[in-house]
């Protein structure tokens, strides 16, 4: 018996009323994807993956042909939804609160 892989759509509408996009991670098509709120779906194991905080940072670690990375949240974020290459990004916090 085949498990169902679930994809969330490309928009939810949360209990709040405001609009959750989503995008596949580039590099991890079909297996999980980003929302613009920061959460990470797993369609591998039809999940929210739940972060990891290194260095007063969140992360999320991805699996893929058996070899895990991890990755900032906050800049998973910002490359998928304002377009900002990950390998020339640094965050600056305006409030200089990491978190």
């Amino acid at each position: 018996m085949s498990e169902n892989k679930i994809k969330q759509p490309n928009q939810i509408i949360l209990e709040n009323g405001k609009i959750e996009n989503w995008l596949d991670i580039k590099g991890y098509e079909g297996k999980y994807q980003v929302s613009d709120n920061g959460r990470i779906w797993s369609i591998i194991s039809n999940k929210y993956l739940t972060p990891i905080q290194l260095k007063n940072y969140k992360n999320i670690r991805l699996l893929k042909d058996n070899k895990t990375k991890t990755f900032g949240l906050n800049k998973l974020v910002l490359s998928h939804f304002k377009n900002i290459d990950l390998n020339n990004l640094v965050a600056n916090h305006i409030d200089h609160d990491d978190d």
